[in-house]
């Protein structure tokens, strides 16, 4: 998942709840959740047959 995709479902997740939440929690939201979904990496790591 690239960078912009995941604006796009951050921005997008917070126009469907924009009626609920003040700006100010719209803001600490948007920075919680890139802050997140930036740190959800998957470390793979190719491991040959031999070393099994």
């Amino acid at each position: 998942m690239g960078d912009a995709s995941m604006e796009e479902k951050v921005a997008a997740i917070l126009n469907k709840i924009s009626g609920y939440l003040s700006v100010a929690q719209m803001r600490k939201l948007k920075e919680v959740m890139s802050k997140t979904f930036k740190e959800k990496t998957v470390n793979v790591y190719e491991i040959s047959n031999q070393k099994l």
